[in-house]
């Protein structure tokens, strides 16, 4: 499977310049455990939950800390014809939950573990002889 099938198409976005409550507040209003950092339309970052906690875990003041502080620059991004098995490894060698795709340098989505993990233990299941 192609990993343009599962990618959450779209992805929200917040400047680098944001306070980290307003990131944490723009994933919680969005439903979402990442966000893509730009500079206009230059994507510079990303910022999870997980950088946001760990912030906060070393004393971060949320309302004074900047995404730009913590966010992870130069991600690491998938691209739409990649099998879902090599997103997943990509992911698992790298330490992280959340990969951007991109076609052409433009963004067109992300993706979660928790969008890759269902696919794969239904895959496994199946390739054992197991009900699927």
């Amino acid at each position: 499977m192609k990993l343009i099938q599962v990618t959450t198409k779209g992805v929200v976005a917040v400047s680098p310049r944001r306070t980290l409550r307003q990131a944490a507040s723009l994933m919680d209003e969005e439903g979402v455990g990442s966000l893509l950092v730009q500079e206009g339309e230059r994507v510079v970052g990303l910022i999870t939950e997980r950088d946001v906690l760990r912030a906060l875990a070393t004393g971060a003041d949320p309302d004074e800390a900047l995404v730009e502080e913590y966010m992870t620059t130069d991600p690491v991004f998938g691209d739409p014809e990649m099998e879902v098995e090599e997103a997943a490894m990509i992911m698992a060698e790298g330490g992280f939950r959340h990969l951007p795709v991109a076609s052409g340098g433009e963004v067109v989505g992300m993706v979660s573990v928790r969008d890759l993990l269902p696919l794969l233990s239904w895959r496994e299941k199946r390739e054992k002889g197991g009900e699927g």
